[in-house]
């Protein structure tokens, strides 16, 4: 079984007169560090519960609290007459002193040290009920790690099943994407050269093979999965050996990214890298129609994000430059950053006279006109979304924080910045994606 780092715990216990109560919060952290605070009366205690917490934990930020508090009603007050009457005397003697004397305040004299006393306090007795409660306060703790660890154990499973998913997807899809881009050379080849060398031609296809085979990386993925599932089955302290797979599936899963040559495959990274490509076009775009000055800073930008974008659209390799082979996928985000670019600049310079949220709201009602019918089609050809609390909490996040929220930010940037300085917040989107 596998246990979360952050959980709280409390344990609290009446004794004949007093009352204890612990808590205990832990976080996650690298190293098990411990923090308490106790009452003066117990600080005698810190050691103990030192020794107590790291029999019974690992790792963790932990802090932990003892407070104890004597019942008022349940107090047994003791009044010390001698010393009264003392003061008593005392304070007529002082009386006939001075002129004018004032009556003595019975307060002022209970307020004297000594005069009120309360039963002693049974230290020895307090202590070990304090660690009779702290290991419950503890073990109570170790029950809410592992209550929240088997949840997390559950959503590691669903996204390990996603990645296998995924898996299956990408191995099906590759024998016909490998011969496709075979006919494909073969196609451009012979419209070139008229009767091309077959030798030389498999030469090629071998070549285009192995730069596409992505075997490795599906193979991998599918042993870190079976990995992950092994450790999670083992339980025990998992969570370092969890991060380093956790980066080795993300390795994977972007070289795997990087080979995409069917829209089927291409990578979410990708298309976060060419949509960054759009301040380029926005600067660009207002440079040249509406005369918006591009300051030595942002040509150097523009530059490295167009060299950054064009490697990606070359996948590596300079021969995908000269051969222009592109992915229908990235034709598809490449039109949609060029649209986007246009539209921008056309926001800032040909204003419609709307505020912003009716702007916003008649986009939202074109864009449905214009989807609903392939959202019909849809509908009927393929599964559609299950109307869940889960779903439409997603759906609810995407109109309200995706959709308003980032258009009335990303349009006041607009008002205020210009139409090139304002593009610049697109290149935050590949740490999104």
């Amino acid at each position: 079984m596998i246990c979360s780092m952050t959980a709280f715990a409390r344990a609290d216990r009446p004794l004949e007169g007093y009352g204890l109560v612990w808590e205990i919060k832990a976080v996650n952290h690298r190293y098990l560090e411990i923090s308490p605070r106790l009452p003066d009366a117990l600080r005698s205690l810190e050691n103990a519960v030192r020794e107590r917490c790291r029999k019974a934990l690992a790792r963790g930020k932990v802090e932990i609290t003892l407070r104890y508090q004597q019942d008022a009603s349940d107090a047994d007050l003791e009044l010390n007459e001698p010393l009264v009457k003392q003061l008593s005397e005392i304070s007529r003697r002082v009386g006939d002193l001075v002129q004018h004397p004032g009556q003595v305040n019975p307060m002022e004299i209970l307020r004297h040290p000594g005069v009120l006393s309360t039963r002693e306090l049974d230290v020895d007795l307090l202590q070990r009920e304090s660690l009779t409660l702290l290991d419950e306060a503890l073990q109570a703790l170790i029950d809410t790690r592992s209550r929240e660890g088997e949840q997390l154990g559950k959503l590691i499973e669903e996204r390990l099943d996603g990645i296998i998913t995924q898996v299956e997807i990408v191995k099906t899809a590759v024998p016909r994407i490998k011969e496709a881009q075979r006919e494909r050379l073969r196609s451009r080849i012979q419209d070139v050269i008229d009767s091309p060398d077959p030798d030389r031609l498999e030469q090629e296809l071998v070549l285009l093979a192995q730069k596409m085979d992505v075997d490795e990386e599906l193979d991998r993925l599918l042993t870190h999965v079976t990995e992950v599932r092994r450790i999670l089955k083992k339980g025990g302290h998992i969570g370092r050996r969890l991060d380093f797979l956790m980066q080795e599936l993300n390795r994977e899963a972007n070289t795997l990214g990087s080979k995409s040559v069917d829209r089927e495959t291409t990578a979410a990274s990708n298309i976060g890298l060419l949509y960054s490509s759009s301040p380029v076009l926005i600067a660009l775009l207002a440079w040249k129609f509406y005369k918006e000055r591009l300051t030595l800073l942002q040509i150097l930008g523009g530059l490295i994000c167009l060299c950054g974008v064009l490697w990606i659209v070359m996948r590596g390799s300079f021969e995908t430059l000269i051969n222009l082979d592109f992915n229908v996928g990235d034709l598809w985000i490449l039109t949609a950053v060029v649209s986007w670019a246009v539209y921008v600049v056309i926001l800032k310079y040909r204003s419609t006279g709307m505020a912003m949220t009716t702007r916003f709201t008649a986009i939202c009602l074109y864009g449905t006109l214009v989807l609903l019918p392939f959202y019909i089609w849809e509908s009927l050809v393929f599964e559609t979304m299950p109307v869940t609390s889960d779903s439409m909490t997603a759906v609810a996040l995407l109109v309200f924080i995706a959709g308003f929220g980032a258009y009335q930010a990303y349009g006041k940037a607009q008002a205020v910045l210009g139409a090139a300085k304002g593009g610049l917040i697109l290149y935050l989107n590949p740490l999104y994606v």
